[in-house]
C-alpha cells in the first residue's frame, strides 16, 4: 500500500527499583500511545487483507519482577541457587478513528497477563541447570503454559549446554 504512513507512539514509564545482596526487585507501570497502527484490515469477509493505517491504540501495563538468590555459593558446598518470579499486565484499547468498521487482522493481538518463574542451580560456577515456566494469556487466544529446562557446562575456555523447550508440548501461536 503505497498511502501508509509510519506509526507514532509515545510511551512513558515509571518505577522503583530495589536491589541488595539477595534479593533484587523491580516494578513498573507504562502507558503507550500509538497513532497509525499499521494493520493487515479488510472491509467485508470476502475481500483480501491489506496493509492499511487503522486505529490508535492505548495501552496501560504494570510489571513486576523478583529474583531471590535462597544460597551464595561458598566452600563448603559450591552450590548457589536463585529463583525468580515475573508478571505482566497488558490492557490495549483502541480509539475508533474513521476506519471503523472494517475488520483487523493483528490490532489486538497481543498478551493480556504473562506470569514466568525460574530457578538457577550453579556449582562451582561451572556447571549450571535452569528451569523456568511461563503462563501465557493471549487477548483473543487461548492461555497456555510452558515450560523450559537448560543445562550447561563451563570447560576451560568452552561451554557446553543443551536447552529443552515447550517440554509439556503445548500447543500455542507467538502472535504480533
Amino acid at each position: 500500500n503505497d498511502q501508509l504512513k509510519p506509526e507514532h507512539s509515545f510511551h512513558s514509564e515509571a518505577g522503583v527499583k530495589y536491589n541488595s545482596e539477595r534479593i533484587n526487585t523491580s516494578l513498573s507501570i507504562f502507558q503507550k500511545n500509538t497513532s497509525d497502527f499499521i494493520d493487515w484490515v479488510k472491509d467485508s469477509l470476502n475481500q483480501p487483507w491489506q496493509p492499511q493505517n487503522f486505529q490508535k491504540i492505548n495501552t496501560n501495563g504494570i510489571s513486576f519482577s523478583a529474583d531471590y538468590r535462597l544460597l551464595n555459593q561458598d566452600k563448603t558446598s559450591g552450590f548457589s541457587l536463585i529463583t525468580g518470579l515475573s508478571y505482566t499486565w497488558l490492557n490495549p484499547k483502541i480509539i475508533n478513528t474513521e476506519k471503523s468498521g472494517k475488520i483487523s487482522q493483528y490490532a489486538l493481538e497481543n498478551l493480556r497477563n504473562q506470569v514466568a518463574a525460574h530457578a538457577n542451580i550453579t556449582y562451582l560456577n561451572k556447571y549450571q541447570f535452569t528451569i523456568g515456566a511461563k503462563y501465557q494469556e493471549r487477548i483473543h487466544y487461548k492461555e497456555y503454559l510452558l515450560l523450559d529446562a537448560s543445562i550447561a557446562a563451563t570447560l576451560k575456555r568452552r561451554e557446553v549446554y543443551g536447552d529443552v523447550n515447550n517440554i509439556t508440548n503445548a500447543s500455542y501461536v507467538e502472535a504480533a
